[in-house]
């Protein structure tokens, strides 16, 4: 399942789209601060997705800031390819992270053959998913919605397998968790529970 849909462009392409409805809607809406109308500027980012080709349009970020002097306060959509400031695209950090679960050395290495990933990279990605994104609130209040209750010691896996179970499609599965991790990035981090 999941290197198929790394491998698959079209996957790349649905990210994009949705991200584009997401920078519509945020052209739409006023400044936050005043109330005045946005203008809209594009960053460049170089998101990381060995072994895909991406597009100019997947490289550029909008970001949106007031017109009336004296405001100009900024404001950047959060997009669901980007996963708030990872340099990997949303979707290989997931992906790739559900892939490793079992922490196989011998897998650790043919990723980083295949995909050119440093294993310290997806250990980073795991701990994210394995001690971090469990504390957020936003988990703690879907993790009710899921029935019958998933092994948090093997998320995203286990969330990953869930929601595959629950929608049949496996990109919609996807795109589900990556929703649930960005607006698990875009809130205040967890405290420390120590």
């Amino acid at each position: 399942m999941c290197t198929n849909l790394l491998k698959d462009s079209r996957t790349f392409s649905f990210l994009l789209q949705i991200d584009r409805d997401t920078e519509t809607t945020a052209s739409q809406e006023p400044c936050a601060f005043c109330g005045d109308r946005v203008h809209r500027a594009y960053y460049l980012r170089k998101p990381r997705a060995p072994g895909v080709d991406l597009s100019d349009d997947f490289c550029r970020r909008p970001s949106f800031s007031c017109r009336r002097d004296g405001c100009r306060r900024r404001k950047t959509p959060a997009l669901l390819r980007f996963l708030g400031r990872k340099v990997y695209v949303s979707i290989v950090v997931l992906l790739v992270t559900a892939m490793t679960q079992g922490d196989s050395p011998r897998r650790l290495s043919e990723l980083k053959k295949e995909l050119g990933i440093p294993p310290a990279t997806v250990d980073r990605w795991r701990r994210f998913w394995l001690e971090i994104f469990p504390r957020y609130s936003s988990w703690h209040y879907q993790r009710g919605n899921v029935v019958p209750p998933i092994d948090e010691a093997n998320l995203p896996l286990s969330l990953l397998q869930h929601l595959t179970q629950q929608s049949q499609d496996q990109l919609e599965a996807v795109v589900s968790l990556l929703r649930l991790a960005l607006h698990c990035s875009m809130s205040p981090p967890p405290q420390s529970s120590q």
